[in-house]
């Protein structure tokens, strides 16, 4: 299994602007305890994040929005450099990223058998090999 860093992890998640992506929220620290939120639709890149979360949100943390209806959005995703602990593909070819004590799983169905190959795991609790 090959860990990403941050910078392929913005990478992958700026390549999947403009397509579908089911996001899965779990809280825990390392292994995942339980589904904290579920999002799902068309990722977007989002605005500054303390225009979204105020003065208290890291200056570079980057926001994506997933899905956008006649309502407005549907859900933030975040990504931020400082609380960043892990991530990697796993066999199903799902982005599994640790951070700040939460694990997010961001399945991303345009990859599926035409992304490149991942070293990955199919389980969830590789996040606390390392912990």
């Amino acid at each position: 299994m090959a860990d990403l860093s941050f910078v392929e992890v913005l990478t992958a998640m700026q390549g999947t602007i403009g397509r579908p992506v089911d996001v899965l929220v779990c809280s825990g620290q390392g292994r995942p305890r339980g589904a904290t939120a579920m999002l799902t639709g068309a990722l977007s890149a989002g605005p500054a994040a303390r225009e979204v979360f105020g003065e208290q949100a890291p200056a570079d943390a980057v926001v994506f929005v997933v899905g956008v209806d006649g309502h407005g959005v549907t859900g933030y995703f975040v990504l931020d450099p400082d609380s960043f602990e892990r991530a990697f593909w796993t066999e199903a070819g799902a982005l599994t990223v640790a951070q700040g004590g939460v694990v997010f799983v961001v399945r991303m169905p345009h990859r599926n058998g035409d992304g490149p190959d991942h070293d990955g795991l199919d389980d969830l609790d590789a996040v606390d090999d390392e912990a």
